[in-house]
């Protein structure tokens, strides 16, 4: 590198030489401290330094110089900024009146705002320093002012904060990059009083907010409604018991019914031009700029402060997420407790509280704290003994079964194996996708014990007596399997179609593999319809009296293995409509190019699979033999693939209608039925759309015709056939 050797050190010598000058010329005595204007010097020594020449040497690295860059602004450096401006303390800031304590009541609600925004930002991921700390009002309780209804809400929005940083913690699946629990500022918005406390104070403004009737004063208590609301749904689903959840669930709704009123109002006013200064953009009084010391801080960084619209969905989506994972003090079959994780996984970026809310209340401690991972679990705890009868009633097995010391192994593993499962289904989802693939030797694990457990006497036992006797053998269940197995593999194959779905919600796999993601998914659902069927059949057997409760549990059942066939159905639509759009053309040549074949990307995708030995791994030998399209024209393959849409929107509409009586569809599920019903019926027109040009003899190619498969906002896992002219440029 230019200015590295002899002469770039000697430039660094006589640099450092005019340093030394230069502070012992200021009366300093030590040349390695302190802080001195050296603009000049290092003005001189760059003016001397040849063009193109850089100082690279032992003394001096590229690293430094690119840090060098930042020098000259506050945020980077402390030498820049003096002393008193440097140890101002949030009180030395409201008495110089950065905090009014006379405030009006639309400044009251300004402040209200700025803080809901700055605790919606902070949600997001960014720091808390350089969002919620920043405001005076949270930082010095009792001392910003002497507005009761500020104080109040002040009071329940700091203990809202604590309580998401004891609620990420304690549910381990929040990840860095997704709120700042471990943020060395954290101690900057301690809440001055306990919780009940700061309801109690709200409640009393509310209630004096509310006398007096004029719209402002109603703005201010639907914020005070909502923070106290939220706080209490916060509280209660820590505490992540049944009662408690169910509690939570409650006050979350009527936090969402508060956030609808005041998201109604006329959106606030800009602020003023002479408004105090606020961390990226003013947020109203009150509210400085890192008002933490800058050296206990990380590196800042840009923080983009959510806009008002903005931060009010964002509050949205973290209370219908905790309404969902709520739904978890409910569940009593772990068919419902998968589903519910798998619900709540798709929902899309969501804050880790509702995820950590559902880890806690999925994932009950059967461990005293620092308990050895390879130490027994204590059996006769009562979490161990709900999950036991959890993963009992889904493998087919009576729950007196749980005490059969054939099955201790069995009930071990499965307690480690979907333990693991729970939390990584809990992370966020890039994280869940990639989890998923990397722990499904557990499965692996899992199935040894299961074949132990089906070969055993007692399982023999189990299965020649009682009103089943007989039936498992009798059904000649796939592979021989008995009940167990039977379970293990369902659940390993729908943990696996899990992974791709997660990997299409991520865009990750363009389209030239579509119709390879799509081939693998068809057979692991149909695997695992299969194996819920024959497993659906045995519960029938083995319930009990009917009530009912049991009939519309038993509805509900029917219906999610609907669900799952229509499912299976639409990826089977997928593989035979990408296959017609290859031979028509219409789709690029597969994997073409000086690098990776065809091959070679199957094996990448799905050769995790293999750790697993049922389902049964297939080959990139198999996905040819049975997507070989020699023998078929572009019309029957069109034509096979109306077929498919017409039967999955057949099971749909067997969907929609709820047969027998099921409880109606929640609100997410019914959304993703829905959008699977519009991808059904836009790609049935695309489809005749594109068996008219190819049944009129010229390929769709000649005519200009372009297709394109887009992940749109229909359904997050299933295209939709986009056809359009590159002549015309119509669609």
């Amino acid at each position: 590198m230019p200015g590295e050797g002899e002469g770039g050190s000697s430039k660094i010598a006589s640099l450092f030489e005019r340093l030394v000058s230069a502070k012992m010329a200021a009366g300093g005595t030590d040349v390695t401290a302190g802080m001195v204007d050296v603009t000049s010097t290092i003005d001189a020594a760059c003016a001397a330094m040849e063009p193109a020449e850089m100082v690279h040497v032992e003394d001096f690295s590229l690293s430094h110089a690119m840090s060098a860059l930042e020098i000259g602004c506050k945020k980077m450096d402390l030498g820049l900024i003096e002393q008193d401006e440097k140890d101002q303390s949030p009180l030395k800031l409201v008495a110089g009146g950065a905090a009014p304590s006379n405030l009006s009541p639309e400044q009251v609600v300004g402040v209200m705002n700025g803080l809901l925004r700055a605790y919606a930002t902070y949600q997001t991921g960014q720091s808390q320093a350089q969002t919620v700390a920043c405001s005076l009002y949270l930082a010095c309780p009792g001392e910003a002012g002497s507005t009761p209804c500020l104080d109040a809400f002040c009071a329940a929005l700091a203990n809202a904060i604590d309580k998401t940083i004891n609620i990420c913690i304690d549910g381990n699946v929040a990840m860095d990059d997704e709120v700042q629990i471990r943020d060395t500022s954290a101690g900057q918005v301690k809440p001055a009083c306990s919780s009940e406390r700061a309801r109690t104070m709200v409640a009393a403004a509310e209630k004096q907010a509310g006398a007096k009737g004029c719209p402002v004063q109603r703005q201010i208590a639907r914020r005070l409604t909502f923070v106290r609301e939220l706080l209490s749904a916060l509280e209660h689903g820590h505490k992540a018991t049944r009662k408690s959840l169910r509690e939570a669930a409650r006050h979350a709704d009527r936090a969402g019914a508060a956030l609808a009123a005041i998201a109604e109002e006329d959106p606030p006013a800009p602020p003023a031009q002479d408004a105090s200064p606020a961390a990226d953009g003013d947020l109203g009084v009150g509210f400085v700029p890192d008002l933490v010391p800058r050296h206990k801080l990380p590196l800042p960084r840009q923080v983009n402060i959510l806009t008002w619209q903005g931060a009010l969905e964002e509050l949205r989506r973290l209370l219908e997420a905790l309404r969902l994972a709520c739904t978890v003090a409910n569940v009593d079959r772990w068919d419902s407790l998968r589903e519910l994780l798998f619900r709540v996984s798709r929902l899309g970026p969501t804050p880790p509280i509702p995820r950590s809310v559902l880890h806690l209340a999925a994932v009950p401690k059967t461990q005293p704290a620092g308990h050895a991972p390879s130490q027994q679990p204590d059996r006769s705890a009562a979490p161990y003994q709900a999950c036991a009868r959890l993963y009992l009633e889904g493998m087919g097995l009576p729950e007196s079964a749980g005490s059969n010391p054939a099955f201790t192994e069995l009930l071990d593993r499965a307690e480690t194996t979907l333990r693991t499962h729970v939390q990584i289904l809990c992370l966020q989802r890039t994280w869940s996708q990639r989890k998923l693939r990397r722990y499904l030797d557990d499965w692996r694990l899992l199935y040894e014990e299961a074949e132990k457990a089906d070969a055993s006497g007692a399982m023999g036992r189990l299965l020649s007596e009682g009103k089943a006797a007989g039936q498992w053998d009798l059904r000649g269940q796939a592979g021989g399997q008995r009940p167990v197995c039977c379970w293990v593999e369902r659940e390993a194959s729908l943990t696996m179609a899990e992974h791709l779905l997660a990997g299409l919600e991520c865009e990750l796999y363009g389209q030239r593999e579509f119709q390879m993601v799509y081939w693998y998914l068809d057979r692991l659902l149909t695997i695992g319809v299969q194996n819920s069927r024959a497993l659906h059949d045995r519960h029938a057997l083995l319930a009990g009296k009917k009530t009912p409760q049991a009939a519309a549990a038993t509805a509900a059942s029917i219906r999610d293995l609907c669900i799952l066939e229509a499912r299976q159905s639409l990826c089977s639509c997928m593989t035979r409509m990408c296959a017609a759009l290859r031979l028509c053309g219409l789709l690029p040549p597969a994997f073409e190019g000086p690098f990776n074949s065809e091959e070679q990307w199957f094996d990448q995708r799905f050769m995790s699979f293999h750790f697993v030995p049922r389902p049964e791994p297939l080959a990139y030998a198999d996905y040819l033999a049975s997507t070989d399209t020699a023998n078929v024209s572009p019309v029957q393959m069109i034509t096979y693939t109306m077929d498919n849409f017409t039967s999955a929107g057949r099971v749909l509409q067997v969907v929609k209608a709820n047969p027998g009586n099921a409880p109606a569809l929640p609100e997410d599920v019914e959304r993703s039925v829905d959008g699977m019903v519009r991808v059904v019926q836009q790609n049935l027109l695309a489809c005749k759309l594109l068996l008219g040009l190819v049944s009129a003899g010229t390929p769709p190619r000649e005519r200009g015709m372009v297709a394109e498969l887009k992940l749109t906002g229909v359904h997050p896992h299933f295209p939709v056939l986009s056809l359009s002219s590159s002549k015309k440029g119509k669609k």
